[in-house]
């Protein structure tokens, strides 16, 4: 039996206060593909056409998403022909799929971006840019070819500092370091990034369970 394995973002951000968190972003559903094939589709050509892929404007691509959606009336849920708009359907899937990690005492919390402001463990404004990273890569894991599709992806989100891996965010949480109270979080998960972006973790092998 084949089995594919799917591939998720990893976005690190650093606070002003040093503390270093990561988000991971799961891909959506093929049914909520197909659900949202259109809006999505056209947010990948607009950001393509804008030469924003290769530019570093993916930064704006929740808000490529959301020009599209209005205007061809996809945003808001339409009660009269019972469809859930791109907002609430979409947007709030990607949102529910995508979780950050801040450390706690010895351990990294795995925490919904949707709690995150609420809870201070981000600003409005670095969840935005969780948001857009998170909808940059659900608009283009479903627009370019698959056979290179890690490359490009890795290509692009390389630019805003994030990284593509076939780690579940339950995989993911494993490997982040331990935690001492000894140590300063913000350097030793910085330090961990960089062995874990040079291939030093051992992602193939939490990736295969």
């Amino acid at each position: 039996m084949r089995i594919d394995r799917k591939l998720c973002l990893v976005h690190p951000l650093e606070r002003d206060d040093g503390l270093v968190l990561f988000a991971h972003s799961t891909p959506i559903a093929e049914e909520t593909f197909i659900a949202y094939h259109r809006p999505l589709t056209m947010t990948y050509a607009q950001l393509d056409a804008d030469g924003l892929i290769r530019s570093g404007g993916i930064r704006n691509a929740d808000l490529i998403l959301k020009d599209v959606c209005e205007r061809i009336g996809m945003w808001k849920d339409d009660p009269i022909e019972k469809r859930i708009g791109v907002e609430r359907g979409l947007l709030g899937e990607i949102r529910r799929l995508t979780n950050v990690f801040a450390p706690t005492a010895q351990k990294w919390e795995m925490v919904p971006l949707e709690d995150c402001v609420a809870r201070d463990i981000l600003s409005s404004q670095e969840a935005r840019e969780v948001q857009a990273a998170a909808v940059f890569f659900c608009c283009s894991s479903h627009g370019f070819p698959r056979q290179n599709l890690k490359t490009f992806l890795q290509l692009c989100s390389g630019r805003i500092g994030a990284h593509v891996t076939y780690s579940s965010a339950t995989a993911f949480q494993s490997s982040l370091p331990t935690l001492t109270p000894d140590e300063n979080s913000g350097v030793t998960a910085a330090a961990w990034w960089d062995k874990y972006l040079s291939g030093s973790q051992p992602e193939s092998s939490s990736a295969k369970s």
